[in-house]
Order: C-alpha cells, then sequence, then structure tokens
C-alpha cells in the first residue's frame, strides 16, 4: 500500500560561522541485556580509498548481489528500468505512491520518482558461500524515472530541474544506498526512509517491540555493524547531536555531527560535518577559502571542538596548474583532492566540511539515532 500524502519539506540547518572554542561530549550507557547486534561484512572492493563501501543485499525478495552503502545521502535509488526488470516491479502501482525526489550535492544529479514500499534484506556469506540474512526492514525507496544533472538546483525547486544541462528519461538502471542522517535538504530524506532505521527482523529474528537493543549503527573500514552494545561501542567518544530544526520529522530526526575548522591560518569556525562514505574528495565551504584560490592552502579540522576530542587533522589542498590533490598530517587520509568553496560570513551556510571515505583509514564512527548521539574511534597507529 502506497502513502500518497505529502512529504514533509527538510529543512537543513544553518551552519554557525562563528569562533568555537569548545564543544561538549556525550556518554551513553547501555544495559547489559540490550545485546541484539548483527555485523554485515562489505563486499571485497575498494572502500575507503577509491570507492563506497559494498553490502550484498535483497530486494523485495530478489537477489541484488553486492550494493553500494553511502553516508552522504539517505534511502534507496533504483532506476524504472531496473526496478521493473530486475525486480519484477509493477509501474502502475508505483506511479500510484507519493511523488519524491532526491537532490545529490556533490553531482549535482536530481532523481525525480515515486516513493515505493520495499523489503530489503542485508545478508553476509557464512564462510561456505551461502548468503545469511543479517537485517530486513522495509522503507520507502526512490523508484526514479527522470534523471536530470542540475548545476543551478535549489530546494526550493522541488522534483523539477528548470535548467538542465541533461535528462534522462529510458535505460534507468542505477541502484544506490543512502544511510545517513541529518540529510533532509535532498528531499524528503527523512529517517523513516533509512534503511538502518527502521529494521524488523536481526539474524532471521523479529525484534519489532523489543527492549533488547539500542538503535544505531558503527561503520568501519570492513564492515557496517548494527544495534549499539556495551560492549561494540568501547573505545568510542561521543558528541551530542540536536534533533534538526524547525521540526524534526521524529525523534531519530537528528542533524549533523559538528566540527570546527581553520583555513588558509583562518580563525577557527564552526559548522556541519559530514563523513561521506561515498566520495573520495574532500568538500569544504568556508569564509577563508582563498579567492583566488592559491596553489596550497592548509585546512585544520578538530571534532567538534578545537580540543579535537573525537579527532581531526590538517589537510592540505594542492593545484599545480589545473592538476589538483592533497596531503594530510595523518597517513592515508589525504583526499584525492579538496573541492573548496569561498563564502560569506553572513551566508546561510558560510561553513560546511564533508571529509570522504579516506577518513576511515584513521577512524571508525557510530551513530547512536535512539539516543542522539555520534562518535569515533581512532584506529591503532
Amino acid at each position: 500500500m502506497c502513502d500518497k500524502t505529502s512529504d514533509q519539506e527538510g529543512n537543513a540547518g544553518n551552519a554557525i560561522g562563528v569562533q568555537c572554542p569548545s564543544a561538549s561530549l556525550s556518554e551513553i550507557d547501555i544495559p547489559s541485556n540490550v545485546d541484539i547486534t548483527a555485523e554485515v561484512r562489505f563486499a571485497t572492493n575498494n572502500f575507503p580509498e577509491d570507492e563506497p563501501p559494498s553490502v550484498f543485499m535483497s530486494i523485495n525478495g530478489v537477489n541484488a548481489g553486492a550494493v553500494q552503502m553511502d553516508t552522504g545521502s539517505t534511502t534507496i535509488t533504483i532506476g524504472k528500468q531496473k526496478w521493473i526488470e530486475k525486480f519484477n516491479g509493477n509501474w502502475d502501482t508505483a506511479i500510484n505512491c507519493k511523488p519524491g525526489w532526491k537532490f545529490l550535492s556533490s553531482s549535482r544529479l536530481l532523481y525525480s520518482g515515486y516513493w515505493v514500499p520495499t523489503i530489503l534484506t542485508f545478508q553476509s556469506e557464512d564462510g561456505k558461500g551461502n548468503f545469511v540474512d543479517r537485517l530486513k526492514s522495509t522503507v520507502p525507496v526512490l523508484v526514479y524515472d527522470v534523471l536530470s544533472l542540475c548545476p543551478l538546483f535549489t530546494n526550493e525547486q522541488g522534483g523539477t530541474c528548470t535548467k538542465p544541462t541533461w535528462t534522462q528519461t529510458t535505460n534507468l538502471d542505477g541502484l544506490y544506498m543512502g544511510v545517513g542522517f541529518g540529510r533532509e535538504q535532498q528531499g524528503g530524506c527523512t529517517p523513516d526512509k533509512n534503511p538502518l532505521l527502521n529494521v524488523q527482523e536481526v539474524n532471521g529474528q523479529n525484534i519489532v517491540g523489543s527492549g533488547n537493543y539500542r538503535l544505531g549503527y558503527i561503520l568501519s573500514a570492513t564492515s557496517l555493524i548494527w544495534g549499539l552494545t556495551a560492549t561494540n561501542i568501547q573505545g568510542f567518544n561521543f558528541t551530542k547531536l540536536t534533533l534538526r530544526q524547525p521540526t524534526p520529522y521524529d525523534d531519530r530526526d537528528w542533524a549533523m555531527a559538528t566540527m570546527t575548522v581553520s583555513v588558509n591560518g583562518g580563525p577557527f569556525r564552526q559548522g556541519p560535518l559530514l563523513v561521506d562514505t561515498g566520495v573520495k574528495e574532500m568538500f569544504l565551504s568556508s569564509p577563508d577559502v582563498p579567492d583566488p584560490l592559491l596553489p596550497s592552502f592548509p585546512i585544520d579540522f578538530q571534532i567538534p571542538g578545537t580540543n579535537g576530542s573525537l579527532g581531526g587533522y590538517t589537510v592540505t589542498a594542492l593545484d599545480n596548474d589545473g592538476h589538483k590533490s592533497a596531503t594530510s598530517s595523518i597517513e592515508l587520509t589525504a583526499p584525492s583532492l579538496v573541492d573548496p568553496t569561498p563564502t560569506k560570513p553572513s551566508g546561510p551556510e558560510p561553513v560546511f566540511l564533508n571529509t570522504g571515505s579516506r577518513f576511515f583509514y584513521a577512524y571508525e564512527t557510530a551513530f547512536d539515532a535512539a539516543g542522539g548521539n555520534w562518535g569515533t574511534k581512532p584506529l591503532a597507529s
């Protein structure tokens, strides 16, 4: 059954472009009887170096193979052709579902289609060549029939691209999964559409109504661990999140974590932080980005405040006659390049940092959706 009511519009909170000397930490107390958890090992690929991690899945009972998993977005997107031909979807049913859209700012791609309720199953190999169901959820996925490149897109346009570079309406066979939080500015990507926040079965057992799990997940370079326990959060430091403003979708609707960043020796300024498994580049917005750009300038970011209690490092952005690259103070964490945007201190979002995927060479991350906390654990050097 499809819900055709209108989406609650996302509203990204404004970054704060001011000096920020510190930010509060938080502690999580999980009882010993809260022990439901499952590990989903990533399929072999080149994460975190060059591509997102992938997990084995089935969709509506059909083997989907290895599906890329992105923390920089929310919900699964499936192209119309793949939905019909691969997953036996009924298009007449889909178009009676709620219209929806999703916009990816890093690629400037706009997906427009319908939110179709779908059964998603995360699987792992058992060492004998068999796949075992680890997590199962039912959420609306965006089955899209229009894909556009929209360099000038704004949220006010909704699911319509007014000046597309190109638009594709045939041979839409994409499949991509987002499990991030605080991403509502992408278009209706609320917690009800995040498969990891709507799990109904763990290791084949129904957990609906159970009090023995803590909603959240841990990400590392090798796996996803669903369900926080007193044991698996050992070694993590956490910072408190805030509910999305002005009106959260529900009590799982947390805004992004924060960090402070000094660009080119400027003051530390606070803004949202995105640790994104989906891209290898770093994306930076700050009033201190050199304009015009310099051949080299440092970016020192600390999480959540200048004491760096959850981590951080210094990236040097390099530009050699148009050939962009980067170095880092922590081995292997240098992004492939830095994409900087100079902003105005009084603008709506003056400061923002997307670390890119290579952050996972140095840290694991944990999202506590039940209590509104986000944390990191440094890897042994």
